[in-house]
């Protein structure tokens, strides 16, 4: 795709002034923004800085990342990314809410939640919103089923994702709690409520969820004009991917930040808006000219380089052909005119868009999906079954789960990390069982107390675990044995001999366990993928347990109510297995995906198999009380927009395909394939028909996606260092560490430290009193305390604010130097990004002090620890030379232990440094290459170090 070729694309990368690209699928959306930057850098001087680039996804935000380093390197320049705002709407807002706290209204250390964990918090309050009068009339406990009369019972969880949901639309769409309490409207005055109670819920908890990420963001820039005021000075262009996605509060951050000037550049496809049910609005992309009038450019993208001829033809008939569809309601067009677009491969020799049907016949259906993948395959058309991908709109519905065995059956393997299977891995079954084994009574106790009677097929699944784990203790004697000698002392004590995460890791360093970690120490592992989200799953519970108690660790009645509600909860809201971002296709296996899933991916051959769907309505209550309140419309006509999106979701999925697409179903008359399906199956060949010739068509291998890793000295370097074997089980597998005082010490220390610095580099150094920094301290302690439900004694206390007060006082109240706190840097290598965080710059004589602090005494010059403290700074000077083009003058370690003599010089000679810098890229090389089997040094039977604190060490020791 060269730009010098692509009139619209060189248009588009040259614009100036508010800019709307239309891009459909596959016409370079991406290597569009990519070049835009580059021409903005290069071309116009355009400092990093002064660039906001804005995507949908995480996975997104990597792809941008790697590509756009990998641009600049090659045409030689250096560029610092921390210095440029990138990322999701979240990451943006988390990013600013951090620079700017001291603006905010939240507490320190906020807890951020996900999905699952708000809705756990409305769940163990439910009974509070039930209270709310009229409550029942906004979250029904049930519905009449009209075919027959009967009441339908809604599960109490599924009641309070209406509540979030609600709420979150709400907040999302900037509406005001009170304006809805003074509303005549009953169900308005309802939701104002349901407001105000999460909000004090959230507050009380300090949670913060992604929707409170952007409307505390949005708090910052609207009400405190000196924020707006740096953010604009500093953010010049801003750049938005996928804009047909965005929200109410979304726009408007955008408005705001990009302010009168109106340098924004979005890129998005309104026929790709599908995911209305999150919030998000059509209107924004369809009206965006609207403000900027004559001045705003509109660009279209009519090249599509993913798909050949045959489905982009398809594809736009299924959104334009007047016999199908059509989007003009009384005088308005509802959807961009996209002109004529082409392939870029050109036309095709064969169909490359057919149907598989069977006759009212399930089985014959699922043998003719099975011969036409074996015939792609025996044919040499495709080489991976990781080339086929076959979309439904759930793939945990009855005919995907069939598809899928009728597959396996026929040694087709499946991926379909969605479907709902992860409570059916034996590896789940003999974690849970084990912990039900470990505490028998809790069974009976949920059975005599009928807590499971509200989430289906629970008690089965508990009962189930249990007799798989009994059969697999049977040939696990050691396993038993510790199960059943603890089991006694917690019945002895009446409480855990450790916290519910450390007794996790027991249990997982006995045999099965330690047979599956074996294996993935070795390679990739599902099994290990899934015990590692047990024990993320575990270390979240902490946060729902009010103190730990005072003592540090979960009681038996934790461990029911863990069972009873908190676990009863995960399964009933579904978890999926693990998902690789990279490699999205895993080799030998045919994806089954949903199509929100499916979006922004691409597959040789997509087999699209709902066709019994048809457009649904959905739930209008928020946008009519939008309306309502502000006068804000939805903009398309109420009555259309479930046509509309139904065409957009499908649309979406059909132009996943590079190079065949096949419509299949199974027909029963009156139903499948729906009323919208009929007139485009009916107008394709059928895949065995003689006029298909597959071997006529071109189909590539799926390409993986490898992003750019970021390596720091901490986080990954220095622990691969320690042990390869935990890197692995850490950073890549993400099993979650369990966390000790000592860290939550240290990291009071420093954030207090860090608030003293800020404070100074405001000009506010009048406020570094004692009451003032002994305030901080206690504010940032209860952040942390919460969020990691770790607690420190009174004398700790003390000692870490006595240690604080001796760093101010060894300042002599002279912040005079003192030129960033907490400060970014990075440096782009070619396989990662080399990046760190330095505590403190001070700058002097036209040189730069670099300065870490280190909580506790200072160690001895020649101990292990004082050498990794040394590397760290030492890669610290080379990224301060190398992206500030300042000398570096003192390397310094400040202790906060060490009352007589804190500072520790750290040699900075350029030998040193050099050395270090080669030690790093050694270390980030065979991270890249995956060289993970082997561990820590050991010397003789003594524990090292690195292995006296870890969570593998009975795992690793067991094995001597």
């Amino acid at each position: 795709m060269d730009p010098i070729n692509n009139v619209s694309q060189q248009e588009a990368i040259h614009a100036k002034g508010p800019t709307l690209v239309i891009a459909g699928p596959g016409t370079g959306k991406t290597f569009t923004i990519i070049q835009r930057v580059l021409h903005l850098i290069r071309d116009e001087k355009v400092k990093p800085e002064e660039i906001m680039i804005v995507t949908y996804t995480v996975k997104a935000s990597k792809e941008l990342i790697t590509r756009l380093t990998n641009e600049l390197s090659r045409q030689g320049i250096e560029v610092n990314l921390h210095e440029m705002y990138i990322g999701t709407f979240h990451h943006i807002c988390r990013r600013l809410l951090k620079e700017f706290r001291e603006y905010t209204r939240l507490e320190r250390n906020y807890i951020e939640t996900d999905q699952f964990e708000q809705q756990y918090l409305v769940y163990e309050h439910l009974d509070e919103f039930e209270s709310i009068d009229h409550f029942e009339d906004v979250v029904p406990s049930s519905w009449i089923k009209m075919s027959t009369g009967e009441e339908i019972r809604i599960s109490p969880w599924r009641r309070c994702r209406r509540i979030c949901e609600y709420v979150n639309r709400l907040s999302e769409e900037l509406m005001n709690p009170e304006e809805l309490l003074q509303s005549g409207e009953i169900k308005e005055q309802v939701l104002g409520r349901m407001m105000m109670k999460y909000d004090k819920l959230a507050k009380t908890k300090n949670f913060l969820d992604f929707t409170r990420l952007q409307t505390e963001a949005y708090y910052i820039l609207s009400e405190k004009k000196n924020v707006l005021r740096r953010v604009r000075d500093r953010v010049r262009y801003i750049l938005v991917d996928e804009y047909q996605d965005t929200n109410y509060i979304q726009e408007k951050l955008v408005q705001l930040l990009s302010g009168d000037d109106g340098e924004v550049f979005v890129v998005g496809d309104d026929d790709q808006s599908i995911y209305r049910f999150r919030g998000a609005t059509v209107k924004n992309i369809l009206l965006f000219q609207r403000p900027y009038g004559a001045i705003c450019h509109v660009i279209k993208l009519n090249t599509n380089y993913r798909s050949n001829q045959g489905i982009v033809e398809f594809c736009m008939k299924w959104m334009a052909l007047p016999r199908w569809f059509n989007w003009e309601r009384n005088g308005t067009l509802y959807r961009y005119q996209k002109g004529r677009v082409h392939s870029a491969e050109g036309p095709v020799e064969s169909p490359s868009v057919v149907r598989i049907t069977a006759e009212n016949n399930e089985p014959n259906f699922q043998k003719k999906v099975c011969d036409f993948i074996e015939k792609l395959k025996e044919e040499g058309c495709i080489t991976d079954y990781n080339q086929v991908a076959i979309l439904f709109d759930s793939v945990k519905g009855d005919i995907s789960t069939r598809l899928q065995y009728a597959l396996q059956h026929r040694g087709i393997p499946v991926y379909a990390p969605r479907s709902g299977h992860f409570f059916e891995r034996k590896e789940v079954a003999w974690f849970f069982g084990s912990l039900l084994y470990l505490f028998p009574k809790i069974m009976d106790r949920m059975k005599r107390t009928h807590v499971l009677s509200e989430t289906e097929n629970i008690e089965e699944k508990y009962l189930t675990f249990l007799s798989m784990t009994k059969v697999m203790l049977d040939g696990n004697r050691e396993l038993k044995e510790w199960l059943e000698k603890t089991g006694k002392e917690i019945e002895k004590s009446k409480q855990l001999p450790s916290g519910l995460l450390s007794l996790a890791y027991d249990i997982l360093c006995h045999k099965p366990f330690t047979d599956i970690l074996d294996a993935a120490a070795e390679g990739e592992s599902r099994e290990a993928r899934n015990l590692s989200a047990i024990t993320r799953l575990i270390s979240r519970y902490d946060c729902f347990i009010e103190e730990n108690h005072g003592y540090g660790r979960e009681t038996v009645e934790d461990m029911f109510q863990f069972f009873a509600r908190y676990l009863r909860l995960w399964f009933e809201n579904g978890v999926g297995e693990y998902e690789d971002e990279e490699a999205y296709a895993p080799s030998g296996q045919v994806s089954f995906l949903n199509i929100h899933q499916s979006k922004g991916l691409e597959y040789p051959v997509v087999i699209s198999a709902s066709l019994q769907e048809y457009p649904r309505g959905e739930d209008s209550l928020i946008s009519d009380v939008v309306t309502h309140i502000t006068g804000r419309s939805s903009y398309e006509p109420k009555k259309d927009i479930k046509d509309f999106d139904f065409r957009r979701k499908y649309y979406t999925a059909f132009s996943r395909a590079e190079t065949l697409l096949v419509l299949a179903c199974n027909k029963k008359p009156g139903k499948v394939p729906s009323r919208e399906f009929m007139g485009p199956l009916e107008s394709l060949p059928e895949w065995d028909d003689p006029s298909v010739d597959f071997t006529k068509l071109h189909f590539q291998p799926v390409e993986q996606t490898h992003f750019k890793p970021r390596f720091s000295f901490t986080s990954q370097v220095a622990l691969y260092e320690d042990c390869p074997r935990k890197y692995k089980f850490t950073k890549v597998y993400r099993f979650a560490p369990i966390l000790g005082k000592g860290l939550l010490y240290g990291t009071l220390v420093h954030e207090t430290i860090e608030d003293i610095h800020r404070a100074a580099l405001r000009g506010e150094t009048d406020a570094l009193t004692p009451a003032n920094i002994y305030a901080w301290m206690m504010a940032d302690y209860q952040g942390l305390a919460k969020a990691e439900n770790t607690w420190l004694p009174r004398a700790e206390l003390d000692q870490a604010f006595q240690e604080i007060l001796g760093y101010v006082s060894f300042r002599r109240g002279d912040w005079s130097m003192i030129r960033e706190a907490e400060y970014p840097l990075e440096l782009v290598k070619e396989d990662y990004i080399m990046d760190g965080t330095i505590d403190l710059l001070q700058e002097k004589d036209g040189s730069v002090d670099v300065i870490d602090f280190k909580t506790g005494a200072k160690p001895s010059p020649e101990s292990r620890l004082m050498k990794r403290y040394t590397s760290q700074l030492q890669i610290y000077a080379y990224l301060v030379e190398q992206k500030m083009g300042k000398p570096v003058g003192n390397l310094l370690l400040y202790f906060t232990g060490d009352e007589e003599n804190p500072l520790y010089p750290v040699p900075g000679n350029d030998f040193e440094v050099e050395k270090r810098i080669k030690a790093f890229d050694e270390t980030a090389g065979h991270i890249l290459s995956e060289d993970f089997n082997h561990r820590a040094e050991r010397k003789g039977k003594e524990m090292s170090e690195p292995c006296r604190h870890c969570e593998w060490r009975k795992y690793c020791w067991k094995e001597e």
